[in-house]
């Protein structure tokens, strides 16, 4: 072969064989997640190898509040936040550093994720409904957060004034849980996944939030210049969360297809 052909044959072939290494190498991303049954899309998908099938090795940080993730976000220490939207989330939205890529899970009737619960004490005492609110401590993870807000929306829905209760920021759940379990909190606002360990202690639970005031509580979000400069990483993150969140909703909801969901919860 003429050797003015095979030198730019060669380069080419070079390119495209860099190219195709560059592509078989994973694409390391952190997850930012919190330990709540919400989540689980994020673990089916793992499970599954959904996330492995898009071309990632995927890491898992857990964090114990949603405000705590929005942060690490934009400080890049993780890639995409899988959690809660909180007033964080908000301010640095709001500030340009946070874009919302997609929804992740409601509040909704039927459908039991973050509950009421009343300490063991609390129990003892007979108060185990939300008109026993008013003059108690509620234990929350911080200002501003799911359950900060979601005790905002249960005042309202109840009738008395949020400033009618005494809302404890505990700044993770676990610390919220040792405050149910030990008596410092009259009442938590917990995830379900909690609701055993509150009733072997001897509290009990009240109701469940998505049952009372049903919301869209969560979403996967990014920092701007992830999505500004690393589209194609987000769509394939997207891609395997899609498959996983349909595996999840198979598993736990109905085996009707997926549009025989309504949009909106019934009045």
């Amino acid at each position: 072969m003429n050797s003015r052909y095979f030198r730019p044959l060669a380069l080419a072939g070079a390119l495209l064989a860099s190219l195709a290494a560059a592509r078989a190498e994973p694409t390391a991303i952190k997850i930012g997640v919190l330990k709540v049954g919400a989540t689980g899309p994020v673990y089916v998908g793992l499970a599954h190898g959904y996330f492995t099938q898009e071309g990632f090795n995927p890491e898992l940080v857990y964090f114990g509040a949603g405000s705590a993730v929005a942060e690490a976000v934009v400080a890049g220490s993780v890639d995409v936040g899988v959690t809660g939207l909180t007033a964080g989330l908000y301010t640095l939205a709001g500030q340009d550093q946070i874009r919302v890529i997609s929804g992740l899970h409601r509040e909704w009737p039927g459908f039991h994720e973050l509950g009421y619960f009343a300490s063991p004490h609390s129990w003892a005492m007979g108060w185990r409904t939300f008109k026993d609110f008013p003059g108690h401590s509620v234990a929350i993870t911080t200002i501003g957060s799911t359950t900060h807000y979601a005790l905002g929306i249960l005042a309202e829905h109840e009738g008395f004034k949020l400033a009618d209760v005494q809302p404890m920021p505990m700044q993770q759940i676990p610390n919220s849980v040792s405050a149910v379990l030990g008596n410092k909190a009259d009442f938590g606002l917990l995830p379900s996944t909690f609701a055993a360990a509150v009733t072997k202690a001897g509290g009990g639970l009240i109701g469940w939030v998505g049952d009372v005031t049903p919301w869209q509580i969560g979403a996967v979000f990014t920092a701007k210049k992830t999505a500004d400069t690393r589209r194609d990483m987000l769509e394939r993150f997207l891609a395997a969360m899609r498959k996983a969140a349909h595996d999840y909703y198979d598993a736990f909801t109905t085996a009707e297809p997926h549009e025989a969901v309504p949009a909106e919860p019934p009045a």
